[in-house]
């Protein structure tokens, strides 16, 4: 089972990189944050908290639809499987925070 720490510093991290993965994957599409927000069906302030690191723990449906938005627009197998893996690392986070609830 794969284990996710929750502690402030981790999560901090974990936004920021979530960030700056979405902004500049965001950027490298040549997407706006306004197109990005269209293509994942989700607001624009959704997009501009997440990139400015103001939504630490976004929703499981939100990184959904981003990821799958962002993903139909990657080119390598790299890019893919970093995006993936930052989803996949909040996504953990956001399930061990829920079961300590």
């Amino acid at each position: 089972m794969r284990t996710v720490s929750t502690d402030d510093s981790s999560l901090t991290r974990r936004s920021a990189a979530l960030a700056r993965l979405l902004r500049d994957t965001r950027l490298n599409r040549g997407w706006s944050q306004q197109t990005l927000a269209e293509h994942a069906n989700v607001s624009i302030g959704t997009v501009r908290k997440i990139e400015s690191g103001q939504s630490p723990e976004p929703g499981f449906f939100v990184i959904g639809r981003i990821s799958v938005a962002l993903g139909d627009g990657l080119d390598t197998r790299q890019e893919k499987s970093s995006v993936q893996e930052a989803v996949m690392d909040l996504l953990f986070a956001e399930e061990a925070r829920l079961t300590m609830e």
